[in-house]
This record gives structure tokens, C-alpha cells and sequence, in this order.
């Protein structure tokens, strides 16, 4: 898959990501243990909402797949306080953090990817030009 493909992929879980914390923030933040959060997991989801958007809207540039590594490490950060010895729930809350830095893995390469296929194409349009001039 290259990555464009990648990002497309990417791009359909930020928004259906996005909409499941929408839908079901409090469901969401009491399963990870983290009650009390549902503004914050409903905030996210508009926010994985936005990246989906932004990477479905231009999926051969590296800001969306940036933006969502971005979001990542928000998400990463609130799964940290799930960590703690003392949530009933961290099992559940380590699975997430795995899968969540799984992901985070894949925007990382999916923008340097492209960053690197732009930075190839911008190369090659300045080499045609100054050939032509």
C-alpha cells in the first residue's frame, strides 16, 4: 500500500473513531477507566472528526496524517492516568494504549511517506523547468 492508500485508510478510522466518541463518550472514558472525562473523549472525537476530514480532503499531503500523530499523543497523554495501579480498568486502558500507539506508528509513516513522494515530485517539477528554460 502506498501512501496515499495508507492515508485514505487512516483517514476513514479518524472519522469513524470520531464518531463513536462522539456518540458514546461516557461509555468510552468509563470503560478505560476514566469517569469524569466524557466532555473531554466527546472533544476528541470532533478532533478525529477534523483530521479524518482533512486527510480524505487532501490525501497526498503529510498535514493530515501530522495532525493525527498530533492527536495522538493528546490521546496517549489521557491514557497515561488510565495506567495507574489503581484503576480496576488498566488492562482495558493497556490494550487501547497499545493499539493507540499502533496507530500513531502508522500516521508517522504515512506522513513521512508522502512527505518524502512530495518532496521527490517538487524535485522533479524544478528539474523540468529549469530543462525547459
Amino acid at each position: 500500500m502506498n501512501g496515499i492508500g495508507l492515508a485514505r485508510l487512516l483517514g476513514w478510522f479518524s472519522l469513524g473513531l470520531g464518531a463513536l466518541q462522539i456518540a458514546a463518550p461516557r461509555l468510552l472514558s468509563d470503560r478505560l477507566g476514566l469517569n469524569g472525562t466524557a466532555r473531554l473523549v466527546r472533544g476528541f472525537g470532533f478532533r478525529e472528526l477534523a483530521a479524518g476530514l482533512m486527510v480524505l480532503s487532501k490525501p497526498d499531503s503529510p498535514l493530515g496524517p501530522s495532525a493525527r500523530v498530533a492527536g495522538d499523543v493528546l490521546d496517549l497523554a489521557v491514557l497515561a492516568a488510565a495506567l495507574s495501579p489503581r484503576n480496576e480498568h488498566r488492562r482495558t486502558a493497556g490494550v487501547v494504549t497499545a493499539l493507540v500507539l499502533g496507530v500513531t506508528l502508522l500516521d508517522m509513516v504515512c506522513a513521512s511517506t508522502l512527505a518524502v513522494g512530495n518532496n521527490r515530485a517538487l524535485r522533479t517539477a524544478q528539474r523540468t523547468r529549469i530543462a525547459q528554460a
